[in-house]
């Protein structure tokens, strides 16, 4: 593999997916690192991030961009490596990307960057301790005009009081649907319609209706994964 920006990435993608360095009170319902977790583990390390930068880092192979910054780097490798906060590979990797010539660079073609400034992500949506809703920049396919469009749906169940006692609050059934006055979604393409075997999603009208994944008898999680919502 001869991008040092690429092998770094492959390298923190595979980390990432086998939960190196990641602590044992971690959600077990997945066998890596979340992107929630991730930026919580960040933050003890004394850099902030986002949920939305760790995803970006995930897919870094792939958008073959976003490498972070040395500050970003020392903090990757004590997430991944407590014991030693180093890694020779990723280390080299790293340090090849961001000395290497700027020509060498992989950069967005205009084309992409035109057709990207109309769209406009406003942020999140949500309740509060409950439930959120980002939307991600869409991601150009092999088709003309037709856009990914990437969402994380983060539900969770929500502790409060209620007459000075603790009660909870979930959601066992949940709905998102998309409507637009210039796009609308291509055939097949809604999340629910392309994975068919998910059996906590169901097609519904402009949309999807979500089930789960269920604990304690209520939907936690992101049901959506690394899959976008439509195209």
């Amino acid at each position: 593999m001869s991008d040092p920006l690429v092998r770094f990435f492959t390298l923190f993608k595979e980390h990432w997916d086998t939960g190196t360095g990641r602590p044992e009170a971690g959600d077990r319902r997945y066998a890596g690192w979340t992107p929630k977790e991730f930026a919580n583990a960040m933050s003890k390390c004394g850099v902030d991030i986002s949920d939305d930068t760790a995803r970006l880092w995930y897919r870094g192979a792939e958008l073959k961009k976003n490498l972070p910054r040395a500050t970003q780097k020392v903090a990757i490798l004590k997430i991944f490596f407590p014991d030693c906060h180093a890694n020779a590979e990723m280390e080299t990797a790293w340090q090849a990307a961001s000395t290497r010539p700027a020509a060498a660079r992989t950069t967005t073609p205009a084309t992409e960057i035109d057709s990207r400034a109309e769209w406009e992500i406003l942020g999140r949506t949500g309740v509060a301790g409950l439930v959120a809703l980002s939307v991600h920049p869409p991601s150009a396919t092999n088709e003309r005009d037709v856009w990914k469009l990437p969402a994380t749906l983060d539900i969770a169940a929500l502790e409060a009081e209620h007459e000075d006692k603790p009660v909870g609050i979930g959601l066992r059934r949940a709905e998102v649907t998309i409507s637009s006055t210039t796009y609308q979604p291509t055939e097949g393409s809604l999340i629910a319609k392309r994975l068919p075997d998910a059996a906590h999603l169901q097609s519904i009208p402009d949309g999807v209706r979500i089930l789960g994944p269920l604990v304690d008898g209520v939907i936690e999680g992101d049901p959506f994964g690394d899959n976008h919502l439509c195209a």
